[in-house]
C-alpha cells in the first residue's frame, strides 16, 4: 500500500459520516481515508483534514488456467503440476478461480516473466487485481 502524506481534502458532505477509516471515491478510483478534524464547514462541502490516504496498489499475476470453481481449479493445479513444476495459487476474482504461476508488484516484472511463461504455457496472461 502506498501512503500519501496527510492533506486537506475536500469532500462531498455525506461521503464520509465518521473519524473511522472510510472508503471514498475520489477522481474515478476507490481510497481508504481516516478523517481527522472538521476544518470549515460550508452548506453543501465540508472540508476535513486528512490524516492518511491509502491507494491500493495492483498486483499482476499470470495467469495460466481458470476455472468456474474451486474444486476444478485445484484439480486444474494437479495436472499443470505434471507440465511445470511451480507454487501455483489460486486467485479469486469476478466469480472466476484463476490459476496463477507467479505474481509481481509491478507491469513491467510481469511482462518480462510472461515472456518465458508464454514458451511453456502459449496461452498464459496477465491479471491485474
Amino acid at each position: 500500500m502506498l501512503l500519501l502524506e496527510p492533506s486537506l481534502l475536500k469532500v462531498r458532505l455525506g461521503e464520509v459520516v465518521s473519524p473511522e477509516p472510510e472508503e471514498v471515491l475520489l477522481d474515478s478510483s476507490l481510497f481508504n481515508v481516516r478523517v481527522g478534524v472538521v476544518v470549515s464547514p460550508e452548506p453543501e462541502e465540508v472540508l476535513f483534514e486528512v490524516e492518511e490516504v491509502v491507494v491500493p496498489q495492483k498486483t499482476y499475476s499470470i495467469i495460466v488456467a481458470s476455472s468456474p470453481n474451486a474444486k476444478n481449479a485445484e484439480l486444474a493445479i494437479k495436472e499443470l503440476s505434471r507440465k511445470m513444476k511451480a507454487d501455483y495459487e489460486v486467485v479469486e476474482g469476478d466469480r472466476r478461480f484463476r490459476i496463477a504461476i507467479e505474481t509481481y508488484d509491478n507491469a513491467n516484472d510481469a511482462n518480462l516473466a510472461l515472456e518465458r511463461i508464454q514458451q511453456i504455457f502459449s496461452d498464459a496472461w496477465i491479471y491485474v487485481h
